[in-house]
């Protein structure tokens, strides 16, 4: 075990995945180049190094481009990562409060935290742990996931109905393309640039990058303003805030965790289930969507420890958790690494050596993002109208890093201008991207499950799954959040005028 140890925590090993998390963060926090995309342009640079040492860095660049899409999350509204969009919801409003550094300092922490929980969960139980995502059947990802669509009506309190348009909007917008499993075209037009669907970095771009700039352009002399910005605040957060804020970090890390390790399940929804769980626990729920911190620690910190849960049934099971998580195995076989249940017994040292360099990697990330700190929230002293070209142009780049072709670039122009439009009209964003997202985890796996058992009546009727409980609960939610409240206005009777 202390050759392990002394063969990751050497000065060349830290150096590099100093770098790599450097690299994982400047990528995180541009709109459009994801983590899946840093790792993917590094995999060349380590033919030439020794198997523990590429594998760091990969590790280190996927660590530190989950974490680096709050930076851009919190100051211009634009989540760097899927990841990010929940972050966004609180994490922005603080800024325009005033409070950018305490709000990038207390998401790094929480980040951290979130990490390090991921990792120990990585080191102590990922053989025993990847073992329950064999248990899980399509339906009980589709339960899980149509749960995680109905906990937006739980965020959005006196918005429900606005919310569940946008969401609806969301899902539909998933179904353009070829369909799963029987691959037919849909919603294409005829088109062939659709036959992929919209890609979800366009979509994000489009409906927080310019449909921001656009707002901001339509309000005239507004846009010459320069955010406010408190700098006598401290950075980092105090012990005091720390222990404020420590169950729900931990909480949140755990749910974060629990995500990762099912496939398919990874920081937007176990974000948004920790939101969720923050503020039912709070003293203070009217703040979350208006500058809580509680929002912003839940959010940070279950979605950097789906880091480490995404890696326990890839290295366990050979299974991915998530797209970076599938971009890290190939790395894996290229340096002739075959992960999966033997990897434990042919190659123990090397799969401690990486577990190690995970947990390293975050609290490098931590040291690395505080030193940068007073760095990101001067962006916010630039005035915007010189700002938003340079934003455009790394959108534009981020776009056409997609599938490089110009025909994203106009489908980012086409969602910004309809996330414009619904946010004149207060119709919130997030919900959208939610629906997007989860929109064909749930179509694949709810297909999957009719052709398993037939028909939905016999899902229900064969046995009583974890999906269904999921999917009981769903119901529970919008019973609370649509149908009471329809019941409670028909029965209230109009007051009747009075004869003058």
């Amino acid at each position: 075990m202390i050759d392990i140890v002394l063969s990751v925590v050497n000065p060349l090993t830290i150096l590099v995945m100093s770098a790599g998390v450097s690299y994982g963060i400047i990528f995180g926090a541009i709109p459009g180049l994801s983590s899946s995309v840093a790792v993917a342009l590094i995999i060349p640079l380590t033919y030439s190094m020794d198997s523990l040492l590429a594998l760091s860095l990969l590790v280190s660049v996927y660590v530190g481009g989950v974490s680096g899409g709050l930076i851009s999350a919190i100051l211009l509204r634009i989540p760097g990562t899927p990841s990010s969009i929940v972050t966004t919801f609180d994490g922005y409003p603080l800024a325009q409060k005033g409070q950018a550094g305490n709000a990038i300092g207390l998401a790094i922490f929480s980040s951290v935290i979130g990490g390090l929980i991921g990792a120990i969960f990585l080191l102590t139980l990922s053989p025993l742990l990847a073992r329950v995502t064999i248990m899980f059947s399509p339906f009980d990802y589709f339960g899980i996931t149509v749960f995680s669509l109905s906990l937006v009506c739980m965020l959005l309190g006196a918005n429900a109905l606005k919310g569940l348009i946008t969401t609806l909007i969301g899902l539909t917008l998933s179904f353009v393309g070829t369909s799963p499993i029987d691959a037919r075209p849909r919603f294409t037009f005829g088109n062939h640039n659709l036959d992929n669907g919209f890609n979800i970095i366009v979509l994000i771009i489009g409906v927080f990058a310019i449909s921001e700039m656009l707002n901001s352009v339509s309000q005239g002399k507004k846009q010459n303003e320069k955010t406010l910005f408190t700098k006598k605040q401290g950075f980092m957060p105090s012990l005091a805030k720390i222990r404020f804020h420590a169950v729900n970090m931990f909480r949140s890390g755990l749910i974060g965790t629990a995500l990762g390790i099912l496939p398919g399940l990874s920081g937007p929804e176990a974000a948004l289930i920790s939101y969720t769980r923050a503020k039912k626990r709070s003293k203070n729920p009217e703040l979350f969507g208006d500058g809580s911190e509680e929002g912003l620690v839940a959010s940070e910190s279950s979605n950097n420890a789906v880091a480490g849960g995404a890696l326990i049934p890839m290295l366990a099971l050979g299974v991915p958790g998530n797209a970076v998580a599938a971009v890290i195995m190939g790395g894996f076989i290229i340096h002739g690494v075959q992960v999966g249940p033997m990897l434990f017994t042919n190659s123990p040292n090397l799969v401690r050596g990486i577990m190690l360099a995970f947990l390293i990697a975050n609290i490098l990330m931590l040291i690395i993002e505080s030193l940068a700190i007073k760095g990101f929230v001067k962006i916010l002293s630039v005035p915007k109208q010189y700002l938003y070209p340079i934003i455009i142009m790394f959108c534009v780049i981020g776009v056409n890093s997609v599938n490089n072709r110009f025909f994203d670039a106009l489908i980012m122009l086409f969602f910004g201008v309809v996330g414009f439009i619904l946010e004149k009209n207060r119709y919130p964003l997030g919900p959208l991207v939610l629906g997007f997202i989860l929109g064909s985890i749930i179509e694949l796996n709810y297909r999957r499950a009719i052709m398993y058992y037939g028909s939905f009546t016999n899902i229900i009727s064969s046995s009583f799954t974890m999906g269904t409980v999921f999917l009981f609960f769903a119901i529970v939610m919008v019973f609370i959040n649509f149908i009471l409240p329809l019941f409670a206005s028909m029965r209230k009777k109009p007051k009747k005028k009075t004869e003058q």
